[in-house]
C-alpha cells in the first residue's frame, strides 16, 4: 500500500515505549529570540531539557491548531483506526 502525505503517520511498534516516554517529558515555555530588529516573542518546545524548536507565535498557533485538529480526528465517531 502506498502512503501519501495526507495519511496518518503510524509509529513503529518497537518505538512505542520511547514515544510514550518522550511524550511525557515534552513541554513548551514562553521564550524570546533575538533577531535583526531586537528581541521578539517566541515559543520554545523542549523534550527533557533539550530544545526541539523555537517558534514564532504565529507558527506556534498554527501548530497548536493542527494538534487540536489531530486530537479531534481521533475523537470523531467516524474515525477508523488503520
Amino acid at each position: 500500500m502506498k502512503y501519501t502525505i495526507h495519511d496518518p503517520f503510524v509509529g513503529r511498534p518497537d518505538k512505542y515505549d520511547m514515544n510514550v516516554q518522550g511524550s511525557a517529558v515534552t513541554y513548551v515555555k514562553a521564550a524570546y529570540m533575538d533577531g535583526p530588529y531586537g528581541r521578539e516573542p517566541a515559543i520554545a518546545i523542549f523534550r527533557n531539557r533539550a530544545l526541539l524548536a523555537l517558534l514564532t507565535p504565529d507558527h506556534a498557533i498554527r501548530i497548536a491548531d493542527a494538534i487540536a485538529d489531530a486530537v479531534e480526528q481521533h475523537e470523531s465517531p467516524v474515525h477508523a483506526p488503520l
